[in-house]
């Protein structure tokens, strides 16, 4: 009960598995409900996983993998938004069953090395209720199996070597070392850089900086995104963004 609780406080809801889009002829991609949208975007020949999800959640990238008919070794590579446990708890398992090499940022990577994941601060009435709730109750989930990063990134990263049109940019404010990925040049898959979950408002409802979250959402707006997929909620689009970042501009530089 305890922890179902826990689950609406925080308010984790996902888009739902069988959701395909295709960019191209070649390229498309999969959102997989694992407690966090986790995300599969591939061709042919390559497959790039975006977040590991939350605790026992392993299948569900199992279940995904055999719907598109392909291997385990056609994940080439894991890129971590930042490290929660609900993002990465079922990295190491992923890891071993696709050998993939894992991707995050430096400021990140200590986590999943030793396998203790921090809790983010609450920054609106859900996210402090439910940091309140976990606090209280002794809820620790912040525990994953331990794993190495193959790759550690402190800036943006090209990914057009994997045959994907793909950038990995820094977006800090949610954690330290939080980042997003550009897909097409439009897509941004932004991990908890914003909540879709209530309202019209994307602000984050846990995280560590608000002005490195408004700095982070002005340059996803800048580099031209214009439909973003976050890891809680459902897709949105730079007008909801922009109008978020208006609001949150304000209230800030009044406090």
């Amino acid at each position: 009960m305890k922890h179902k609780v826990l689950l609406v406080l925080f308010c984790i809801i996902s888009i739902p598995l069988i959701e395909i889009q295709a960019q191209s002829v070649n390229e498309f991609f999969r959102i997989i409900k694992m407690g966090s949208n986790s995300f599969i975007i591939g061709n042919n020949t390559t497959g790039i996983l975006i977040d590991a999800g939350s605790h026992n959640k392993f299948h569900k990238f199992k279940s995904a993998l055999e719907k598109l008919k392909k291997s385990p070794d056609w994940i080439k590579y894991i890129i971590i938004t930042h490290t929660h446990y609900d993002h990465v708890a079922n990295l190491a398992e992923i890891k071993q069953l696709t050998g993939a090499q894992i991707i995050i940022h430096k400021d990140e990577a200590r986590y999943i090395e030793s396998g203790y994941t921090c809790l983010p601060d609450g920054m609106n009435t859900i996210g402090r209720t439910g940091r309140w709730f976990v606090d209280f109750f002794n809820i620790d989930k912040t525990k994953i199996k331990p794993v190495q990063p193959d790759i550690r990134i402190n800036s943006s990263l090209d990914m057009s070597f994997t045959g994907l049109d793909l950038e990995i940019v820094p977006t800090p404010g949610h954690s330290n070392g939080s980042i997003s990925v550009i897909w097409n040049d439009t897509i941004a898959f932004c991990g908890d850089a914003a909540f879709a979950i209530i309202g019209f408002d994307v602000w984050p409802i846990t995280g560590k900086d608000p002005q490195y979250i408004l700095n982070s959402w002005k340059v996803l707006l800048n580099l031209g995104c214009k439909i973003y997929y976050p890891g809680h909620g459902k897709r949105f689009t730079d007008e909801r963004l922009q109008k978020s970042l208006d609001k949150h501009i304000d209230k800030h530089s009044s406090q």
